[in-house]
């Protein structure tokens, strides 16, 4: 956003929008900070970009995260959630009912997939996380036989010890 007045200042009259990449985003709430990026489901609900700040191109560049696990999406996504503790993990609601993971430290270089099932003919429809002191919660609502269950994701062990 900038102003459209000759000194970039923006107005209640003089604002003006500019476009940074020319991929899409889904309508619904399919995206999230993570860090200092932003997250966000492509328009096809297939991909997953992050927008960052480019020095090089001097605006913001989407990067497609998904390219490497590029079957994971193929149903697509229909809703996001941002683990940030312990992990940087996004959840994705598949619209199978089923849960991608992307685990992302940009900081790190780091970005993993897997596909997670909800079990005993689970079909995940939404999904929230809460943040707690030392880890997030993450919250699911699940469809099991025509029932709605509130579960919540255990945390992870704890090896350390």
């Amino acid at each position: 956003m900038t102003g459209t007045l000759s000194d970039g200042v923006i107005t209640p009259s003089s604002i003006q929008s500019i476009r940074q990449t020319q991929y899409g985003s889904k309508s619904n709430r399919s995206y999230e900070m993570a860090g200092r990026s932003l997250l966000f489901v492509h328009r096809s609900g297939e991909r997953v970009y992050d927008l960052n700040y480019s020095f090089e191109a001097d605006q913001q560049v989407g990067t497609d995260l998904s390219i490497v696990s590029d079957h994971i999406l193929k149903s697509g996504v229909v809703e996001t959630a941002y683990q940030e503790l312990p992990a940087q993990i996004v959840w994705m609601i598949r619209g199978d009912g089923k849960i991608a993971c992307m685990t992302y430290e940009k900081e790190q270089d780091v970005i993993g997939w897997t596909l997670c099932e909800m079990g005993a003919s689970g079909f995940a429809e939404s999904a929230c996380v809460t943040p707690e002191p030392s880890d997030d919660h993450v919250w699911f609502i699940v469809n099991r036989g025509g029932v709605r269950h509130v579960e919540v994701m255990q945390p992870p062990i704890d090896t350390d010890d």
